[in-house]
């Protein structure tokens, strides 16, 4: 009977409450029809032994895969009728505060002013020597322009380490460029501010060969995609293959992966949930390092689909909050007396306001939304400045960024709304 409750749990666990039973189990699991085997060992515990990695594939893995496939059509069903310029603009807003927060994970400072000077510098690639943060902020914007990235080989790996990471590594500190032809020549280890609580592989030949092995395995079309990406976001921290950057680098490739097979929302707010569960994301770590865990990554997998969960969750709640202000919004703009051609420069403003997060839009992006040439917007603007309160304009940047002062707004129009609670609501949540 008790051997029929420790199905379900770590072998550490079932180790602790009754170390004869391990064995047996751990042998059920690991030769399991469904259990897949990884080709890669632990290091050698206590007693001088060493295990291959392994999953098992588990009906609680399918149903996690199956409930996050739910929420994307959720997700896609929301987006479908918001405008594409306020879903890009969204997906802005989102990025800038992922870079942010997979920084603030490995203690990286960096500024939502950099991060947006970094996007702004985008179309000037001339400035990227200039530009701190140029590297991560392009491959980010990448994800939503879906361009192909490739992670085949260790050489793509380097390669891609070298224009995402390696000049905020060596302009932290020098002695952590790679010195080794992919990887580091030296072992390095991983330190929790107390104590090393993981060393990586070394020599780099046991690096390349034990990355080339989980490279195959994230590209692996016979695993499920989520279950892949898992594991490989496990073993890229296993290997620890560079000096610094290896959390900011697996993350991004994690993205990258749901970004190109599930839907970019989902890869872009990945280190914000990540960054407020950071202990339960380091103990996923912590505990299939655990030697009595004897190499079993499911447990690792299930906590990993967890925080993907979690993202979306979060992610639909945000946005459907958003899609019910907009809706709002423009029965307002739309009933109200204002001029025609203005109220279709209100309308993109109005998206600003609601989906950018304080980032605007610029008179270009005003202008290619509703089709008029960018010097007619912008003398409309200027008239519209003059004789309303409700245009908000960021002049912190190169360009000028507009958007609707909701307040100002919402007062100025509140007759055209039927319901005054909605107003009032409304007001209250954006003071």
């Amino acid at each position: 009977m008790l051997e029929v409750l420790m199905q379900n749990k770590p072998l550490k666990t079932i180790f602790h409450i009754d170390e004869t039973l391990v064995d047996e189990i751990y042998k059920s699991r690991f030769y399991a029809p469904y259990t897949q085997k990884l080709g890669i060992y632990t290091k050698k515990d206590s007693r001088d032994n060493t295990y291959e990695m392994f999953t098992c594939i588990t009906p609680e893995m399918m149903l996690r895969e199956q409930r996050i496939n739910d929420l994307i059509l959720k997700l896609e069903r929301i987006i479908h009728p918001i405008p594409p310029i306020a879903i890009k603009q969204f997906f802005t807003s989102c990025l800038r505060d992922e870079i942010k927060a997979t920084n603030d994970i490995e203690g990286v400072h960096s500024s939502r002013k950099e991060i947006d000077y970094a996007l702004e510098q985008q179309q000037h690639p001339e400035e990227k020597k200039n530009t701190r943060l140029w590297g991560i902020v392009n491959k980010y914007q990448k994800l939503i322009t879906n361009e192909n990235i490739s992670f085949k080989t260790c050489e793509d790996l380097r390669i891609f380490y070298d224009d995402f990471a390696l000049d905020e590594v060596v302009n932290d500190d020098p002695k952590n460029i790679p010195d080794g032809k992919y990887f580091r020549k030296d072992s390095v280890s991983v330190n929790d501010g107390f104590k090393d609580i993981h060393t990586g592989l070394s020599p780099e030949d046991k690096i390349i060969s034990t990355m080339t092995i989980a490279l195959n395995i994230l590209n692996d079309i016979n695993t499920p995609l989520l279950t892949r990406i898992s594991i490989f976001h496990y073993l890229f921290g296993y290997i620890h293959p560079f000096y610094d950057g290896n959390g900011r680098t697996s993350r991004f490739i994690t993205s990258y992966y749901l970004a190109h097979n599930k839907n970019p929302l989902l890869a872009i707010r990945l280190s914000v949930t990540i960054k407020r569960a950071k202990r339960f994301y380091y103990k996923l770590f912590e505990d299939a390092n655990q030697p009595l865990n004897r190499g079993e990554l499911t447990y690792f997998i299930l906590g990993f689909l967890a925080i993907f969960e979690k993202s979306l969750t979060e992610t639909i709640e945000i946005l459907e909050k958003k899609a019910n202000d907009f809706n709002i919004y423009q029965k307002i703009l739309f009933s109200s007396d204002l001029k025609k051609p203005d109220k279709k420069i209100y309308n993109v403003l109005l998206q600003a306001a609601l989906f950018s997060d304080n980032l605007g839009a610029t008179v270009k992006e005003i202008a290619e939304t509703i089709d008029q040439h960018e010097n007619t917007v912008q003398r409309n603007l200027q008239r519209m400045q003059e004789e309303t309160n409700y245009v908000l304009v960021h002049r912190n940047q190169r360009a000028y960024r507009y958007e609707l002062n909701l307040n100002n707004f919402l007062i100025a129009h509140h007759a055209d709304l039927e319901d005054l609670k909605e107003l009032e609501e409304l007001i209250s949540k954006h003071k």
